[in-house]
């Protein structure tokens, strides 16, 4: 983790996948940092999510940006292996790093990010405006941002386990499994 990632790549590599496409290093000016987490981030055949996301979002009209080489990992994996050490301070990095850029609502592809920036990092007294991708695909939809004009004549199956995990938290409030 020497790198603040756990494939210890090169960190300033971390941004390499938006490379050619029209994203900007984030400014306080912008709406939404998009946190592509390490796997997008420096996994192969992964970048290219991150990089469709960014596509939609520029689509959209989103203002947003990317921290790149400023950005480490969330440290989900890390505390969930013990290492509580190594989780806080990749969490204090990252946090002063989102308020020293005036970072105020994050946008996140990985289920792991986002419940560890909206559920762990809010002990550091901090809380951001944390959302998933697929929550925020749907508000541009409803709002006319981003427009469905094509039909798809394929079955898809998304699996989201954001979503699936609030609704089974509802079910299970609710005296449900």
């Amino acid at each position: 983790m020497g790198e603040g990632n756990p494939f210890n790549d090169d960190r300033k590599k971390r941004g390499d996948w938006a490379e050619g496409l029209a994203v900007k290093q984030f400014t306080k000016e912008m709406d939404v940092l998009y946190f592509s987490c390490c796997y997008l981030s420096y996994a192969p055949r992964l970048k290219k999510v991150a990089a469709a996301t960014a596509a939609v979002l520029n689509k959209a009209g989103v203002k947003f940006g990317i921290l790149g080489d400023k950005e480490g990992c969330c440290g989900e994996s890390i505390r969930k292996t013990g290492n509580e050490e190594l989780f806080r301070k990749l969490a204090k990095e990252n946090i002063q790093n989102f308020i020293d850029n005036g970072v105020r609502k994050i946008l996140v592809s990985s289920p792991h990010s986002y419940h560890t920036f909206k559920n762990e990092y809010p002990e550091f007294m901090v809380n951001f405006e944390v959302v998933y991708v697929t929550d925020y695909l749907d508000e541009l939809i409803r709002d006319g941002r981003l427009k469905l004009d094509k039909e798809y004549a394929k079955k898809v199956t998304y699996h989201d386990p954001v979503t699936w995990v609030a609704t089974t938290a509802s079910m299970s409030s609710r005296g449900r499994s």
